[in-house]
């Protein structure tokens, strides 16, 4: 499952460089909506989603939790606080049963001395990251709500696991409304009267048992995105 990072990294990478990340990956296991790190902590390495999901969210002064991205499988997080140095800016908690592989500082320290061209890898790996760019959308209070949430829909179905059946596309949705409602800043009752209406105009449907989100064909989603992106 490292597979999808060292993709990201570059193909230019030393195979000792990568030896030793694969060598000294640590897999963590989490429970349902269990923390995975806390804002304000100092980074110790970086984590790589093998399956499940994880939500970063940064928590306000005044303790409200504003969610900022979503990692799926195969996605990193946490590299940003790691490259920088600084204290980590979200919490990290999981929103399904989710395993990991934690990068420990030490093996990425050890890897950059190999091939210092890990470093520009990383480099790479942010500038592509397009959370601040979805959590921008998503929160742009100027937009209608119904956009924003089809944005963060359409880009939650790139990020997780999803499947064809009878023409539609089937994708697996652990986000609560809760969770869409920290993306978007909005209430709870906002999102679930949108969702509503995006099921009442054949624009999506949802299953359950486990929870799909299912986009029936005709791209109706990304027609009520694109004037505003």
């Amino acid at each position: 499952m490292l597979d999808m990072l060292f993709r990201e990294l570059g193909t230019d990478i030393a195979p000792q460089a990568v030896e030793t990340i694969e060598a000294g990956a640590r897999p963590r296991r989490f429970s349902h909506k269990e923390t995975i790190y806390l804002q304000g902590e100092q980074p110790d390495g970086v984590y790589v989603v093998a399956h499940g999901c994880v939500m970063l969210e940064w928590e306000a002064p005044n303790g409200f939790l504003v969610g900022f991205r979503v990692a799926g499988s195969g996605e990193s997080f946490g590299l940003r606080s790691y490259c920088g140095d600084e204290p980590r800016s979200t919490i990290a908690r999981t929103v399904t049963d989710t395993l990991t592989y934690f990068l420990p500082d030490a093996v990425l320290t050890r890897a950059g001395t190999l091939d210092p061209r890990l470093y520009r890898g990383f480099a790479r790996i942010l500038a592509r990251d397009i959370g601040p760019q979805t959590s921008k959308i998503a929160r742009n209070g100027r937009m209608p709500v119904s956009v924003r949430l089809a944005y963060v829909l359409l880009n939650l179905r790139q990020r997780l696991q999803g499947r064809t059946v009878d023409g539609g596309e089937h994708v697996y949705f652990p986000l609560t409304q809760k969770d869409l409602a920290n993306l978007l800043d909005v209430s709870q009752e906002t999102i679930s009267r949108t969702m509503r209406d995006f099921e009442n105009d054949g624009i999506i449907s949802i299953e359950h048992g486990p929870r799909r989100l299912v986009i029936p064909p005709g791209g109706r989603l990304e027609e009520m995105v694109r004037p505003h992106t």
